[in-house]
């Protein structure tokens, strides 16, 4: 039932400021009730992230196609749970 509730959610990422994805969690590349079966055996704590896939507006498919770089920060939501928010830092 709750799961239910929450593929109906609004997800959005932004390569702030921009959105470049947004769809609801049920749109993502991997549908969620399959992915989460391995992790039966573990116990997820309240600020885990499960992240299984991407809704439409991902960097290859975009014309031209848009990659993440250094410095760039991507802020990903879903909507009634949070966000969270990553800087891209270059190796070296």
């Amino acid at each position: 039932e709750d799961l239910e509730e929450l593929l109906k959610a609004q997800a959005e990422a932004q390569q702030t400021p921009e959105p470049v994805e947004e769809d609801t969690s049920a749109a993502t590349a991997a549908p969620p009730p399959p992915a989460f079966q391995p992790l039966d055996i573990s116990k997820l704590q309240p600020g885990d992230v499960i992240a299984t896939g991407t809704p439409g507006g991902v960097g290859a498919a975009r014309t031209p196609p848009e990659w993440l770089s250094d410095g760039s920060v991507l802020r990903c939501s879903i909507e009634g749970i949070g966000a969270t928010e990553n800087r891209c830092v270059a190796p070296g």
